[in-house]
């Protein structure tokens, strides 16, 4: 719905042929914020719509962010995806990634983080500014002057590379191995004792050894 011509607004195109830096992209936000800084506090009055002849007062905001996932850090002023705090809603570090306990992933406090974008904006020197981002991964953008805005909450990405550039097919088909023609489930009910075939030891072992190998065809060989 979303992409509907009729809920499309231009805001701004910026120039090519690459994507804009970190600070670059503050210069295409800064209208964006202006215009609903006003948009939400006073608010704007049109004097005559079509449902209310003797005009209306109307407030907007913008919610969420969702863009893919260079752009969301960009300008939401997180860090990079292979940065220490990777994540945009956890503080889970880079050398954790492979932890899966959800429970055990320490979230993000908007507060903190723009409390610490906030000192990033204000510090006179690139170099400071620098050691700030590296310190505390957050970086000011014009979005967190709207007094509404939650950098956690708001910014999500978006799932184009999963379904429109088909990588949610790839993984299922290739990485994962997942065929249409082979019995299965959803995991949820117990399976029959008849479908389940146990692994021996030496085939564990086997498997463990072509996992350490890392080959380029390591899944097709499982």
């Amino acid at each position: 719905i979303r992409f509907h011509p009729e809920n499309v607004c231009l805001v701004g195109v910026y120039p090519g042929p690459g994507k804009p830096s970190n600070e670059q992209i503050n210069h295409v936000l800064y209208p964006l914020a202006n215009a609903f800084k006003e948009l939400w506090s006073p608010g704007v009055f049109f004097t005559k719509t079509y449902k209310f002849q003797r005009g209306r007062l109307v407030k907007a905001i913008i919610v969420p962010n969702i863009s893919d996932m260079l752009a969301l850090r960009q300008s939401s002023g997180f860090s990079y995806v292979t940065s220490t705090l990777f994540c945009t809603c956890c503080e889970l570090q880079w050398k954790d990634i492979e932890n899966i306990e959800v429970h055990t992933w320490p979230r993000r406090n908007p507060d903190d983080f723009l409390r610490h974008a906030l000192d990033w904006k204000n510090t006179p020197s690139e170099a400071k500014q620098a050691h700030l981002f590296n310190t505390y991964y957050a970086r000011w953008t014009p979005l967190h002057d709207l007094v509404y805005w939650d950098p956690v909450r708001f910014s999500i990405p978006d799932s184009m590379h999963l379904f429109y550039l088909g990588l949610f097919p790839h993984h299922c088909r290739r990485a994962f191995q997942i065929d249409t023609t082979t019995k299965g489930g959803m995991g949820l009910l117990s399976l029959d004792k008849d479908f389940i075939n146990l692994l021996s030891v030496e085939e564990i072992n086997k498997c463990y050894e072509l996992i350490c190998g890392n080959d380029t065809n390591m899944l097709e060989n499982l």
